[in-house]
């Protein structure tokens, strides 16, 4: 997997069985403190998985305690996914359980961080619940969004470090930007650069004529 420039090495991927190949991971890096990082983990399963970009949500629906009935339209593989999802809380993370499909679970474990006060995040796709003919015989269902997944997480996290503090953020993450589909946070973004740019146009012809520098610049 090819990383963001000028990082160190924010997200790492591989396969967690190479004899077998019926897990699929990647460790993201924070700057989040292990408790801090189990919380965010834990607090709401939705949220880890609207912020994979290439999930296109349809339906989320909660069917009990833990459980929800999603539909997901997944852009990296072109499949659509309708299952039931149960959660399920462990002593360093979290296990997504799917009763369709060909991945059994995601699971999210925490685990401090080699090389300073952060910790990492590891993400498992698991496929162990089919045989292995049959998973070569269905390869296209494999869910390659997973390297897509932790870059959007290790950005997700460096901005929640940055930015949680700040009044508004989290209400504007949780109730504006959570239910967006990934095509429109991506037309927000854009919307956001062409405002910050024009802003930045009007302060300066502001700073020119209003200050008269307008004058200087014709005499050179």
């Amino acid at each position: 997997m090819e990383n963001r420039p000028n990082s160190p090495a924010p997200v790492t991927a591989g396969s967690a069985d190479e004899d077998r190949r019926d897990q699929a991971w990647v460790r993201i890096k924070t700057e989040l403190a292990p408790a801090e990082l189990l919380a965010f983990v834990q607090e709401d399963p939705e949220r880890l998985l609207r912020i994979n970009s290439m999930y296109e949500f349809l339906s989320w629906q909660g069917a009990g305690r833990d459980t929800y009935v999603i539909g997901i339209r997944n852009h990296a593989n072109g499949r659509m996914l309708e299952t039931t999802m149960g959660t399920e809380r462990a002593p360093n993370g979290l296990i997504l359980r799917y009763s369709r499909g060909l991945k059994a679970s995601t699971s999210f474990r925490v685990e401090p961080g080699p090389d300073g006060p952060g910790a990492d995040l590891i993400v498992t796709d698991d496929y162990s619940h089919v045989p292995e003919a049959e998973r070569a015989a269905r390869v296209a269902e494999v869910d390659s969004s997973l390297n897509w997944w932790g870059q959007d997480l290790f950005r997700y996290f460096r901005h929640w470090r940055r930015w949680s503090w700040f009044p508004g953020w989290r209400w504007y993450m949780e109730r504006v930007w959570k239910p967006m589909k990934p095509t429109a946070r991506r037309i927000v973004y854009i919307l956001y650069v062409v405002t910050v740019v024009e802003i930045v146009a009007v302060i300066a012809a502001v700073a020119i004529f209003g200050f008269g520098w307008d004058e200087y610049f014709r005499d050179v």
